[in-house]
């Protein structure tokens, strides 16, 4: 039996089916078929048809316990390669089989923002696939995929055979009953925790870079896609405004207002911008300048470890009624009033309703829609939440643009910038809502920019650093 005193043979044979496990959870459910009915009997039923044959076998010998363990273990493979799924994607037959005939997704409203993903899941022709292969080398790039092959092998295959010989070693140790085991041990410990840190970085990095790796048949589909909507693909990778952040499966065009569409990964080693290292977005231009405010959707709690610096807390405002369930709202020092403007009840119970799953935030003249995974995929369900929630603001959007800084105008009374007042159009025909100013832009100094404060990245680095010092010490004690 799998206890402290049990057997070592016994330890190690249980030790050893649920690693078989692991690994036989996470390929049953990577290779499920399309089918839902097959997926259930292959991934459930073909573990049990291997585990419990074998216990009934070994019942004699008392060792019946130890295939069992293959249960619950394949079923925590199955689950880490969902989690996994999350960044990879899901594989394109179970997306065809779960979306056969369906054409459009979207607002099912008459006029609503739809698009047509067929695109997305269809075979490209080949002459298009070899253009683009020319067009962008990088494409199908085999040094770059081996690089990540070999990354990834290491962060699923042999960190977490190093952590289990660890783990193993430790409880040796201290079964030892050495005078030493307690100096040992923290030492052990230490190590361990670099291993942890190590095999997590690997893993979320080596997940999240291929997933981006995009081959010259999918950029032919992205293409594909993005004119069937309206838009244009931009196959190589170029920097974002702020030149933090390298842009992927870039999308511009047109949905009713300028978009750009793009997944994003943090490359600057010099600055940060408070958000997760990998990330979507969605930029939507609009008409004039906003304060910057940021609404976090609460549905992803998890913290960003990657970032050091975040909006500082003292900056969120509660809103009535469950918005704070759903959003925390961070508006600048003294834009409490005008955050209420923008975000009156019935914006709140539009967001809630259709843009839960996104982190939005205003500043300057864009307003863009944050995930904390890939915006641009082949996954038709992630297309139709995102026509969604663009449909339910745009008629928000409208409202927005009425708004203007009484600051500013309190300042220079020649901008006119007065809430919900209208200047005339150049060509005198009539009144059009202000854009701006003669004397600079509409959104005052302390409005433009949230105060940033310490993110999670630094905590958990300094909390880390605190732990492994303090390990260390102990451990050398004598």
């Amino acid at each position: 039996m799998l206890a402290w005193g049990a057997a070592p043979e016994g330890t190690g044979a249980t030790a050893f089916m649920g690693i078989l496990g692991l690994v036989l959870g996470a390929a049953l459910f990577r290779w499920r078929p399309g089918p839902l009915w097959a997926r259930f009997l292959l991934v459930a039923g073909v573990p049990g048809l291997i585990a419990i044959p074998l216990s009934l076998s070994l019942v004699s010998r008392g060792q019946w316990i130890a295939p069992l363990a293959l249960l619950p273990a394949a079923t925590v493979g199955a689950w880490i390669h969902a989690l996994r799924e999350r960044r990879l994607g899901v594989p394109r037959r179970v997306l065809a089989a779960d979306w056969a005939g369906a054409e459009m997704v979207g607002e099912a409203r008459e006029g609503g923002l739809r698009f047509d993903t067929r695109a997305l899941l269809a075979k490209p022709p080949r002459a298009e696939v070899v253009a683009m292969r020319r067009a962008v080398p990088e494409a199908d790039d085999p040094a770059r995929r081996f690089q990540f092959g070999l990354f990834s092998f290491v962060a699923w295959v042999v960190m977490p055979v190093g952590l289990f010989a660890m783990g193993f070693g430790m409880v040796q140790q201290a079964r030892s009953g050495d005078g030493d085991t307690v100096p040992q041990l923290l030492g052990m410990s230490a190590i361990l925790s670099l291993m942890l840190l190590a095999a997590g970085i690997l893993m979320v990095f080596t997940t999240a870079g291929r997933s981006r790796m995009t081959r010259a048949a999918d950029l032919v589909r992205l293409d594909r896609f993005g004119r069937a909507n309206g838009m244009r693909l931009v196959p190589q990778r170029g920097a974002d405004r702020s030149g933090l952040r390298e842009l992927s499966r870039v999308l511009v065009g047109r949905l009713r207002r300028p978009v750009l569409l793009a997944n994003s990964v943090l490359t600057s080693r010099t600055g940060h911008d408070g958000y997760a290292q990998f990330s979507g977005i969605c930029e939507v231009e609009l008409a004039v300048p906003l304060p910057n405010i940021w609404l976090r959707a609460r549905q992803d709690r998890a913290p960003v470890l990657s970032a050091y610096t975040a909006p500082a807390r003292s900056q969120i405002l509660s809103l009535e009624g469950d918005f704070d369930r759903y959003f925390e709202l961070y508006c600048p020092a003294g834009y409490e009033r005008d955050a209420l403007y923008l975000f009156t009840p019935d914006v709140m119970a539009w967001l809630i309703d259709d843009v839960g799953g996104f982190d939005v935030e205003l500043i300057d003249n864009r307003m863009v829609l944050r995930t904390r995974g890939d915006l641009v995929t082949f996954d038709p369900a992630d297309w139709h939440r995102l026509a969604l929630a663009l449909g339910a603001l745009d008629a928000r959007i409208v409202q927005w643009e009425r708004w203007r800084d009484d600051r500013v105008a309190a300042e220079d009374p020649a901008a006119r910038l007065v809430r919900g007042v209208e200047e005339p159009r150049a060509d005198g025909t009539g009144a059009g809502p202000a854009t701006g100013s003669a004397s600079g832009p509409v959104v005052g100094a302390g409005g433009r920019r949230l105060r940033r404060g310490i993110g999670a990245g630094l905590v958990f680095a300094l909390g880390y650093g605190a732990i492994y010092l303090l390990l260390t010490v102990l451990a050398n004690l004598r």
